[in-house]
């Protein structure tokens, strides 16, 4: 038959179908008789299906266009037998695309279903058989749910292949190269078929098919992605410049960022590696990724274990699209490694990089951010799950050891040279040095950026094995090569002894007579001959070396596996006494030293480590965990009362870089460079920072407004139904902190409420004593009344219903005896109030006293406790 052989059968199918449009029930008949298995059932509200009793003549074209070629011949070969067309089943589909498999229908379910989508889709065909197609009538059909431009072009050029040309990915860019515009209504398309006819003499078969030739060179990109999907997914995508979303007819979401130059898709699962799909990146639920998904892909926005595929060309987005709407989330297996601790699809749960738990004295902001920090580094912890206090902290702890989580109190002095990088000052032989020291901040970006790049295996027994700090070069000094060669080649090499071969000194006498033999002064051979011994003769195989960065970071971590050899000078390298070494974990960039030391490191060249200056627990964990988990796990930085220090002063220009889109790795990134180091610098992705703020201390509308722009903040009030069942000497603390807020809240606000966590002690095994509950009114619950009243007396006496009570029953009452007309006369007396407050001491051990306070009005005092309590 030749080129284009499918052309003409198609026509002869069009032909036919013209006189079914009263008996759709036979063409849904022929369809199941020619072997289509799928699609050919209709659904209910209820979710039942029955047979498909209605069809157009688009979707009858589309239910055989799905298949593969070979299936397609075989299915299209009865259809033709039992339509009565004599032709033989095509071969050659030349020009001609193919349907998306799980999304054939232009109609959708019969309870979705208007009554007038059937007809209309008839209508259609009808109009465009006798050439009378209108706007009303093509727009009647683009209004169909299910229904797309480019898949009604696309369904009207299988029945009219000399009319109409599919208006898809594989035509666009042609169109485009042909100065076209692409069209999105009828007018425009009417237009546009007319004006390619007049420029071209081909059929639009054969435009089709040539559209597709040249297409086959043209690289994938974003924006191919994206008309693909277009069509695939029509009426679904959600876009920005930052990010582009579609979702499946099952209400899957996949999405990618159109700028980056590879097509990058976030995808809710992992496919099988039978499908040959390159696995870019995986996200744990807790791990940032592009912000932008929260507004438009939500089911894909931090909260959820996602999974980023580099797709390369258009078959590739065909074979995943399809993957995609076949497969459900919930059936995929083999998570990476990184995600084995992801919270499930069903806990969509934002965690923000930037938060703020903000409230009164006393809420249980400080102890909350233990729970947040562990809900983000260990979300599955047992005790979370459990609500086990004592175990969270005790987690908590450990990670604070291993420098996951770092701690800083703010305060008025402050400083950005305390948080980011200062120079210090130290005296060292008589004379003054100064060095750049690294602030809390700076050091947790660092171990947050800080990633193994090389890991030649894990290694055990390491409480047994000795371990050596070793400076591989002086990076001061330029001598970055050094250690960059010795990673490079497999071993150390130690500076001292210039090019002399001490592989016959088997001790120290003999190394430093062989420097003295070798023209080295008397008087300085005592170090270099010590650090050659050790280096040569006391470091033995297996021993552990860690390379040092300067005084405050280490940079590579190393096992000893050969003896002393001496390095022939055969390279730039001056450095000559070496030793085999395997490289187990190489860090870029360096981590700071107090991560894995307790001490500053010393600027000697070789020294031995012992355990009252290494932590031997975190280097357990350095050499055993793997690269994938170290180069995906967060951290958290804590800062207690955030409120309190003076933002610009301690933040600087850095403030900016904490925001998520400014962000080491985010679309908008951006770094900036320090001060004093002069090192380029940016905040990591993986970083949460968590702040907590005292309203009492300060009121949130009166904070640094580049705080409020880039952090989310979190309410933390007063509960007084956690302190529900303490009672002491059948006092309702509950109603006694409600009474006592209510009234600061009139008096002043809320932001100066009293926090339910100054009375949880009472809440342990024997501790409701009246006792106890005095210690804490007198100790605590006083002294911050003064604060927030300024010593104004007679409010807190208000606060406390003190002025409704007997006086013995008064916490605070007015201690002066003498009236103030006989002190001042009557004048004077008359217009003065009488100031003179004190504190009655009996009556924090009385139970009367705190009844009272809870008592609204005097002429309440009788009512019974049961009764208060009911009201209340």
């Amino acid at each position: 038959m030749g080129e284009y052989q499918w052309v003409p059968v198609f026509k002869e199918i069009t032909g036919k179908l013209r006189g079914y449009r009263e008996n759709q029930t036979q063409l849904v008949e022929w369809l199941r008789e020619a072997g289509v298995s799928a699609a050919l059932n209709d659904q209910n509200e209820k979710g039942e299906q029955f047979p498909l009793q209605v069809i157009d003549p688009f979707t009858f074209f589309a239910m055989f266009m799905k298949y593969g070629q070979g299936k397609r011949q075989q299915v299209l070969s009865k259809i033709l037998s039992l339509m009565g067309i004599l032709s033989d089943s095509p071969s050659d589909y030349s020009g001609v695309p193919s349907i998306n498999a799980q999304n054939v229908w232009l109609f959708p379910y019969s309870f979705k279903r208007k009554d007038s989508d059937i007809p209309a889709l008839w209508d259609l065909f009808e109009a465009a058989a006798e050439d009378r197609i209108t706007d009303a009538i093509f727009d009647r059909v683009l209004s169909i749910k299910g229904v797309g431009f480019a898949k009604l072009t696309q369904c009207l050029f299988y029945c009219f292949p000399e009319q109409f040309l599919p208006i898809n990915a594989q035509t666009k860019p042609w169109l485009s190269a042909q100065d076209y515009s692409n069209p999105s209504v009828w007018e425009d398309y009417r237009r546009l078929l007319g004006n390619i006819k007049t420029d071209h003499e081909e059929h639009f078969y054969v435009l089709s098919y040539q559209a597709w030739v040249e297409n086959q060179g043209t690289p994938f990109t974003s924006q191919v992605a994206i008309e693909y999907l277009d069509e695939r997914f029509p009426n679904t995508r959600r876009s920005t410049k930052h990010i582009v979303a579609f979702s499946t007819t099952d209400g899957r979401e996949l999405a990618f960022d159109p700028k980056t130059k590879s097509v990058n898709i976030f995808v809710d699962s992992l496919p099988d590696p039978e499908y040959g799909f390159f696995l870019k990146q995986s996200y744990a639920a807790g791990k940032s990724r592009n912000h932008h998904l929260k507004q438009h892909a939500k089911s894909l926005m931090v909260g959820n274990p996602v999974y980023v595929l580099t797709i390369r060309s258009q078959e590739e987005l065909d074979a995943l699209c399809n993957w995609y709407e076949l497969n459900k989330a919930t059936e995929q297996l083999d998570l990476p490694p990184a995600d084995l601790n992801c919270q499930t699809n069903d806990m969509i749960i934002t965690t923000p990089l930037n938060q703020i738990l903000f409230g009164p004295p006393g809420t249980g902001k400080t102890h909350h951010t233990a729970i947040k920090a562990i809900e983000i580094l260990d979300p599955h912890h047992e005790a979370l799950v459990n609500e086990d206090y004592a175990g969270i902290r005790s987690r908590y702890d450990e990670l604070l050891n291993e420098g996951r989580i770092s701690f800083v109190t703010f305060h008025q002095s402050f400083s950005y040279e305390d948080f980011i990088e200062g120079i210090k000052a130290e005296t060292k032989d008589g004379s003054v040095e100064y060095s750049i020291e690294d602030g809390i901040f700076k050091r947790i970006c660092a171990l947050a950026t800080s990633k193994a790049t090389t890991s030649d295996g894990d290694i055990d027994n390491i409480d047994s094995r000795r371990i050596w700090k070793i400076s591989l070069g002086n990076t001061l000094e330029g001598d970055e090569n050094i250690y960059e060669d010795c990673i490079e080649n497999g071993y150390s090499l130690l500076g001292w002894g210039d090019d002399i071969d001490f592989s016959d000194c088997a001790t120290r006498d003999r190394v430093r007579q062989k420097l003295l033999e070798s023209g080295w002064n008397e008087d300085e051979v005592n170090f270099p001959s010590s650090a050659i011994n050790t280096f040569k003769n006391v470091i033995q195989s297996g021993d552990l070396i860690i390379v040092s960065d300067g005084n405050q970071k280490f940079r590579a971590i190393g096992e000893i596996t050969g003896d002393y050899r001496f390095l022939e000078d055969d390279s730039e390298i001056p450095y000559r006494q070496c030793r085999d070494t395997q490289w187990l974990r190489v860090y870029t960039p360096s981590r700071p030293s107090d991560e894995l030391f307790k001490k500053a490191l010393s600027q000697m060249s070789l020294y031995e480590l012992k355990s009252s200056t290494i932590k031997r627990d975190v280097l357990k964990q350095l050499l055993t965990k793997t690269i994938e988990i170290e180069a995906s796990k967060p951290y958290v930085l804590v800062i207690d009362e955030i409120n309190r220090g003076n933002i610009s002063r301690v933040f600087g220009e850095l403030i900016t870089l904490l925001e998520p889109t400014k962000r080491a790795g985010a679309e908008e990134a951006l770094s900036t460079t320090l001060p004093y180091s002069k090192e380029a610098f940016s905040v990591p992705d993986n970083l949460y920072v968590i702040g907590t703020m005292n309203t009492a201390d300060r009121s949130l509308a009166q904070l640094d407004i580049a705080l409020r722009r880039r952090f989310e903040f979190v309410e933390m009030m007063p509960e007084p139904s956690l302190l529900g069942g303490i009672e002491v000497e059948g006092i309702s603390i509950k109603l006694l902190l409600s009474a006592i807020n209510e009234r600061i809240e009139a008096l002043l606000d809320r932001d100066h409420t009293l926090g339910h966590s100054y009375f949880l002690p009472l809440k342990e095994s024997g501790a409701n004593t009246l006792e106890n509950l005095a210690r804490i009114f007198e100790k605590q619950i006083l002294p911050l009344l003064q604060e927030y009243f300024f010593e104004d007396w007679e409010r807190i006496h208000w606060v406390l219903n003190d002025h409704q009570k007997p006086e013995q029953y008064q916490f605070i009452w007015q201690q002066g005896h003498t009236k103030m007309t006989e002190l001042f006369g009557d004048k004077v007396g008359k217009q003065i109030s009488d100031r003179r407050w004190g504190i009655n001491l009996k009556a924090f051990s009385l139970a009367e006293s705190y009844r009272q306070t809870i008592r609204k009005r005097a002429t309440k005092d009788l009512t019974t406790e049961k009764e208060e309590k009911e009201h209340n």
